[in-house]
């Protein structure tokens, strides 16, 4: 979520003017050192690229997404940059059905949140709902406290394993986001 513009200087501008916490923000970033701006004018510095060319959940790869990484990786390497084709070492079952409980839990709460907004019944919030979504509110209706809170804690273990990988590389390239 930021904006669309035509320029890395438009954009590092309007980061420098809406950079910082918001107030009563749970998370904040550290503030930056010097301006997004301001760095615009460096040099670029040679970065450390971590290539990942396969789906790390078993999803169905198109070829020319696997051939379109090789190839910007390859244009990488000639920009001076190091590549390393590697992946990071997570259970990745666990994380998937892990993240399917916990996405039908983001539907439960918006239909919750509509409920309260409109003044519906939430099951009559529901019904008011793509099947899509109305499937995930069913599915989520049922996943108690307990496994939530179970949940949690897998992603706060999962976000220290994918920051350690990250430690090491400027830029992850995979070919697909799932």
């Amino acid at each position: 979520e930021h904006c669309v513009s035509i320029t890395v200087r438009d954009s590092a501008a309007l980061l420098d003017a809406t950079e910082g916490p918001m107030p009563g923000d749970p998370y904040m970033a550290p503030r930056p050192q010097e301006s997004f701006l301001s760095q615009t004018e460096r040099p670029p510095r040679s970065l450390r690229i971590a290539v990942t060319d396969t789906a790390l959940l078993g999803t169905r790869l198109e070829r020319a997404c696997v051939e379109a990484v090789h190839s910007t990786a390859r244009l990488c390497e000639e920009l001076g940059h190091t590549v390393e084709f590697v992946e990071p070492k997570f259970d990745y079952e666990a994380y998937e059905r892990t993240y399917r409980r916990f996405w039908t839990l983001t539907a439960t709460r918006t239909i919750h949140l509509i409920s309260q907004a409109t003044g519906m019944a939430i099951d009559t919030a529901a019904a008011h709902c793509e099947a899509f979504n109305k499937y995930l509110y069913e599915h989520g209706k049922a996943v108690t406290a307990g496994q939530y809170l179970v949940d949690i804690v897998f992603f706060n273990r999962f976000a220290r394993e994918m920051a350690a990988f990250l430690t090491k590389y400027d830029v992850w390239l995979t070919p697909t986001l799932g």
